[in-house]
């Protein structure tokens, strides 16, 4: 396969000596911009834009009407351009680790046999096409400068949420957040922007860590944008999942670099952001109940006759979760969910347009709901694929957790600058995707970000130079 890839991208390489580098690298950041921004359409909520009928709401709705086999095209389209303009010089074979390359290529191949027979759902054949063949291509292109490619991933993911944020100034908290008080922008739930965001953290917390100033500058802005949504959409699973991986990646910076005044700049910088776009976005609002902490020691008197909606205050979610006594209570039905779906574990997968949604009561008992989603990453691989296929995909997860937990407790020589990417991006994808579905690589940017971090997984315990040390010219 890789001599195969090599003669395909020769005329490539000959042509692209022929571009500037920082041409050849825009390029390939526009690409993977594109290949992002219709991830904001996956889950919509449509009658709501219908009922803005502004031009914002429109944009929202057509990458909506996309659908998953729209992005997925797409994705492919912009993913074989970014491969054929990252190679500068004929490529050489390279060493794969066999036995990650092995679960690599059968769990593709198992899921793409089980979409051949039948229905595993819009977009799922052609991104596993591409995970058989175009995200080990982009491996190889971009093996001796990793760092590179990374800082490109990075920025693109941060100007996509630059623009989503811009957009949700359209979409105020008051106007938003529905009964439950948590922030949802144009999305049907609060779950679907905060874990968006939470990914968002990957790239923000890589990019304060290189070198260049402006990248920091850049990555310390954004990451307070992307708190301040996280926070406000009061989603558990979004606080559990930037909480570890926080404390993963501080671990790794001291690591590496412990560089303690850039940092401390850093965190300045993220906390006027966060309080300017919170105040704004907010739309008057104080849903976190930040001015009554800062007005501490004022007794304020308010008319007898005024009200304070509900919100989910940290109080009252602390009191959620103590008044919570089983599992299922406390992932808020997801035991339960696991249990229905169980039903339809086999070896080969099921025709999902039979199959989904399920009906599952609700924990309280009170009502019924269609759950379209199996709320695990791994599980919902199985319900699509058969079980092999499953497995291998939770094994890869495996994988990238001891390739993570061996970075962050191991030797401090061995933690490289794309590791600050990585390995948030494995943790991201691993805690939170226990928690919910979102396996469609080219529809969500969590997933997303953890295939293209998977690939360094292709040379996991292979000896080679140092990748670091590689000019992007001698590509």
């Amino acid at each position: 396969m890789q001599s195969l890839f090599i003669n395909i991208t020769k005329p490539a390489a000959a042509i692209n000596k022929r571009i500037h580098p920082a041409i050849q690298k825009t390029l390939i950041f526009l690409c993977m911009l594109g290949m992002m921004i219709p991830i904001m359409g996956k889950y919509v909520h449509k009658d709501r834009m219908i009922s803005y009928n502004t031009s914002i709401s429109d944009f929202f709705t057509s990458l909506l009407d996309l659908g998953d086999g729209g992005r997925g095209v797409t994705a492919v389209i912009l993913m074989t351009l970014i491969v054929l303009f990252s190679v500068r010089k004929p490529l050489k074979k390279i060493e794969f680790n066999w036995y990650i390359s092995l679960f690599w290529f059968v769990g593709s191949i198992l899921i793409i046999i089980a979409g051949i027979f039948h229905d595993i759902g819009s977009g799922f054949l052609i991104a596993q096409i591409a995970v058989l063949l175009l995200f080990p291509a982009l491996y190889i292109a971009w093996n001796e400068n990793l760092k590179e490619l990374y800082d490109l991933i990075a920025l693109a993911a941060l100007a996509f949420i630059l623009i989503e944020c811009i957009l949700l100034l359209h979409y105020p908290f008051d106007s938003v957040s529905g009964i439950s008080g948590k922030y949802r922008g144009p999305y049907i739930d609060s779950n679907v922007i905060s874990y968006t965001f939470v990914a968002g953290l990957c790239p923000g917390l890589y990019l304060i860590s290189r070198e260049s100033k402006l990248k920091r500058l850049f990555a310390s802005v954004m990451l307070g944008l992307i708190l301040c949504v996280i926070l406000i959409s009061f989603s558990r699973g979004a606080y559990l999942t930037a909480g570890v991986v926080v404390l993963c990646w501080f671990i790794l910076y001291f690591k590496k670099s412990g560089k303690l005044l850039s940092l401390i700049l850093s965190v300045v910088i993220a906390a006027v952001s966060f309080f300017g776009y919170y105040m704004t976005v907010s739309g008057g609002n104080d849903p976190l109940n930040i001015r009554s902490v800062t007005a501490a020691g004022q007794t304020v008197y308010a008319d007898e006759t005024v009200s304070e909606p509900d919100s989910p205050s940290s109080t009252d979610i602390l009191g959620r979760l103590e008044n919570f006594n089983n599992l299922n209570q406390y992932t808020t039905g997801r035991v339960g969910i696991w249990k229905v779906f169980s039903k339809y574990i086999n070896w080969t997968g099921n025709d999902v347009t039979y199959t989904l949604p399920v009906r599952v009561l609700h924990y309280t008992g009170q009502s019924a709901r269609y759950y379209t989603t199996t709320h695990n990453n791994a599980y919902d691989i199985v319900i699509r694929a058969g079980l092999p296929a499953g497995i291998i995909y939770l094994l890869m997860q495996l994988i990238a957790l001891v390739y993570s937990l061996k970075k962050i407790f191991g030797r401090r020589k061995n933690v490289k600058a794309y590791d600050l990417f990585v390995v948030p991006a494995f943790m991201i994808f691993i805690v939170e995707g226990n928690m919910e579905t979102y396996s469609h690589i080219f529809s969500s940017l969590p997933t997303l970000l953890y295939f293209l971090s998977l690939t360094v997984l292709l040379g996991f315990g292979v000896k080679t130079n140092n990748r670091e040390e590689v000019s992007v010219d001698a590509q």
